[in-house]
């Protein structure tokens, strides 16, 4: 033994002094009365572990109340370890739920509070003995707990504890229970529990089985969809974002940013629960997007691009389904092989190894609001695509929730800008400009012989692909049975609900998104005696009656008639520009 005492001869501080100065290798036994006995190790004059009568389930319980990792996985790494907390923390970093570096910075911020405590005892015995001579340690010290991978000098920790106004001063007693306050991505660690007598030795534990890794399990035998996230405020997208990331700690922490934008977040952590989540979603018919960590463990465990490996099956088996990969990489061979794969956007993920605890939430919530903007951009809101829509023709947007009510009024209106000769187009823009006000979605065809061919439209789609893509691939056989036939034949008005939809009505609404509408109506536009337009419209996925028609009809037929008006305008151009050149001739 090298040093021993009473610590009202010499001072904690002093003795740490000493040790750091000569840079010894050991273990400081302090003797602290009503408190019990703790052990600091040292590695050559620097803090490496405290332990003893501290309550390390405590600094477990850090992790799991704000959220850092799932309670599931902390629960199951509780009952494989029979509740030995060094066994749990070390489940929990083989099985990837802890974050080495977060594990560390924490264990930094607990071992500076605990050796603050220590510094407040002026009363007590102290002992330091030399592991690096083997000397035996008096009381039988328990190992380190978890021991900082980078032993940090006593001054650095107590600087630290000073200087970081978010740590609150350990208090002897307990504290008195409160209520929980509002959760937060990173909150401060909770303070140790003061060292206290030690209890009586508990019954021997029943021998416990090595740990074996599990077989993946089957989608069939996952756990049931998780509840959605109940929300104060509506979101600003109505998508779902499946997040899939083996990092436990990023994915929560993600999480409670990104619900706070979109409609719901489902989380995935390997292969096969991203592939189970997907076809649930899909099942559901509620329109998501994927964001994937490129650096993930690979089904066979020997590698570590999973990331990849989820993109191209998610190509393959759900094509519909855009993919946005995240990665601190900056491989550009790594990166261009992941486009080449089908990932529609790349973005840079905050490295957390590199940061400081404090720092999460700042990076975290950046990289959020990159990812939101990113999203809004590949799929925007279906709200925001009417009001984009309504904004090309120069209308003015109605107010969030409200339709327009006084829709002569609008007729009116649009009457009047039909009077003047217009651009087919033009003409098409007005249609749907006025259709926005009786259908929730609605799509206006070309009329040609063989085929009806998509010219526009507006409208939820159920999945992320947005309205206006799904019409520029639409062309419907004419005379095959559809009800579009039917308005065409007769130049009438056509009404249909869900039950008297023939097979190929069903692949059409099939083909314009994952809803199904329970009304639905075409109306013929005639120019010159015959249908050239059709607008299709449906009640989308409310269950109401459609409304009055008689103001859209009247439209379509003075748009068929601006329609054949223009094309005369356009042939008395064409017949002026060709008559100087046929005298000049």
């Amino acid at each position: 033994m090298s040093l021993g005492g009473s610590l009202e001869d010499l001072s904690l501080l002093d003795i740490l002094q000493i040790v750091n100065v000569s840079r010894r290798t050991g273990v400081l036994r302090l003797t602290i009365p009503k408190s019990g006995v703790s052990y600091v190790y040292f590695h050559q004059g620097n803090l490496a572990d405290i332990v003893g009568d501290f309550e390390e389930r405590n600094f477990l319980g850090y992790f799991e109340s704000t959220g850092l990792v799932e309670a599931g996985e902390i629960a199951e790494a509780r009952r494989r370890a029979a509740g030995d907390p060094s066994r749990v923390l070390q489940r929990l970093l083989d099985t990837g739920a802890l974050n080495p570096q977060l594990v560390e910075q924490a264990r930094r911020l607990e071992l500076a509070r605990r050796l603050k405590f220590l510094t407040q005892q002026t009363r007590g015995e102290f002992a330091f003995f030399l592991t690096e001579s083997e000397d035996p340690v008096g009381g039988e010290a328990p190992p380190p707990f978890c021991p900082l991978a980078r032993a940090l000098s006593p001054q650095v920790l107590l600087t630290q504890t000073l200087a970081d106004s978010a740590l609150a001063d350990v208090a002897v007693p307990p504290r008195p229970p409160s209520p929980p306050p509002a959760p937060v991505s990173v909150p401060e660690v909770l303070p140790p529990t003061p060292p206290r007598p030690k209890p009586p030795a508990p019954a021997p534990a029943p021998p416990v089985l090595e740990d074996t890794k599990e077989p993946p399990r089957s989608p069939s035998d996952q756990a049931p969809a998780p509840p959605r996230t109940l929300r104060v405020s509506p979101p600003r997208n109505r998508l779902t974002v499946l997040l899939c990331a083996d990092e436990s700690t990023f994915r929560h922490l993600l999480k409670k940013r990104l619900i706070e934008h979109f409609e719901d977040v489902a989380t995935a952590a390997s292969f096969e629960d991203y592939s189970a989540a997907c076809r649930r979603l899909l099942a559901e018919k509620r329109p998501f997007v994927s964001l994937v960590d490129l650096l993930m463990s690979t089904r066979s465990g020997e590698g570590y691009l999973g990331g990849l490996e989820v993109l191209q099956e998610s190509v393959q088996s759900f094509p519909q389904v855009k993919v946005l990969l995240m990665t601190d990489l900056s491989d550009d061979a790594l990166l261009g092989m992941a486009r080449r794969h089908g990932a529609s956007a790349i973005l840079e993920k905050p490295g957390l190894a590199r940061l400081r605890v404090d720092e999460f939430e700042k990076s975290i919530e950046s990289f959020a609001k990159t990812f939101c903007d990113e999203v809004d951009r590949l799929v925007p809101p279906v709200e925001e695509e009417v009001v984009t829509f309504l904004h090309d023709l120069g209308a003015e947007s109605p107010a969030p929730g409200d339709r327009i009510r006084d829709q002569l009024s609008l007729l009116k209106g649009l009457m009047g800008e039909l009077a003047s000769p217009k651009e087919s187009s033009e003409i098409s823009l007005l249609v749907l400009r006025l259709a926005a006000e009786y259908f929730d979605r609605a799509i206006l065809f070309l009329v040609r012989r063989e085929a009806y061919i998509g010219l526009g439209g507006f409208g939820e789609t159920g999945d992320p692909e947005l309205m206006m893509a799904k019409v520029r691939r639409l062309k419907i056989p004419s005379g095959a049975g559809s009800f579009l036939d039917g308005a065409v034949t007769d130049r009438l008005t056509v009404l249909k609900t869900r039950e008297d939809l023939s097979t190929l009505d069903r692949d059409f609404t099939a083909a314009i998104g994952a809803i199904e509408p329970s009304r639905l109506a075409a109306i013929p536009m005639v120019s010159r005696g015959r249908v050239i337009a059709l607008l299709y419209g449906d009640n989308g996925r409310g269950g109401e009656e459609l409304p009055d028609l008689t103001g859209m009809e009247i439209f379509m037929a003075q748009a068929g008639l601006a329609m054949e008006k223009a094309l005369l305008e356009m042939q008395i151009m064409n017949l002026k520009r060709s008559i100087p050149r046929e005298i000049g001739d």
